[in-house]
C-alpha cells in the first residue's frame, strides 16, 4: 500500500494489515537469518523487503506519527510476539518521535496496555542510536546488542532489533 502522511512528504510504500482497523508495520522480523545490525543511514532510510523482514525507516516513521499528530490523531505503537506458542501484545496509545534534527527522540508513548512488559515508557526522551551514530548515554548499547534502537539509561529493557 502506498501512503502519504502529509502533503509535504513524498508518498511511500508500507506493509499494511487491514483487519482490526488497519495497521502499518514499521518493523517486521521473523527470520533469525536477517541481521538488523545496520548503520544510521540504513535505519534512517529503511531496509529489507516489505513482503518480509524489514525496517520501514526513521524518516518514514517520523512522517507517519507527526502527520497523524498534526491531524489530532495519535499514532498507536503495538508490539506483538509469540512466546510458548501464545501471541502476546502490548500497545502504547500515543507514540510520537522527533525528526532527524534531534535523532528521532521519543517525545511521547502515551498510555500502555497489554500482556507484554512495558519497555517504552522509560525511554521517553531517549534518542535513536546505531553502532555508528547517536548517543546511548556512553554505554555503547547499539554496539553491544547489535541493532539500532532507543536505548535509554540501561540499554533498554527491550530491543526488538538486537541479537
Amino acid at each position: 500500500l502506498q501512503i502519504q502522511p502529509s502533503p509535504t512528504v513524498e508518498p511511500f510504500r508500507v506493509h499494511c494489515q487491514m483487519n482490526y482497523g488497519g495497521r502499518s508495520y514499521i518493523l517486521y522480523h521473523v527470520s533469525e537469518k536477517t541481521r538488523l545490525n545496520k548503520s544510521w543511514s540504513d535505519y534512517r532510510q529503511g531496509f529489507g523487503a516489505l513482503t518480509g523482514d524489514h525496517w520501514l525507516g526513521l524518516d518514514h516513521l517520523s512522517s507517519i506519527v507527526n502527520g497523524r499528530a498534526a491531524r489530532g490523531v495519535p499514532a498507536k505503537l503495538t508490539f506483538e510476539t509469540i512466546a510458548g506458542g501464545a501471541q502476546l501484545t502490548g500497545s502504547h496509545s500515543n507514540f510520537l518521535i522527533g525528526d532527524e534534527t534531534d535523532d528521532y527522540k521519543i517525545e511521547s508513548v502515551g498510555y500502555y496496555s497489554g500482556k507484554l512488559t512495558d519497555c517504552m515508557t522509560d525511554l521517553v526522551g531517549s534518542t535513536f542510536a546505531t553502532y555508528d551514530h547517536g548517543s546511548d548515554n556512553g554505554m555503547s548499547c547499539a554496539v553491544q546488542y547489535g541493532g539500532g534502537w532507543w536505548f535509554g539509561n540501561a540499554c533498554a529493557p527491550c530491543n526488538p532489533v538486537g541479537v
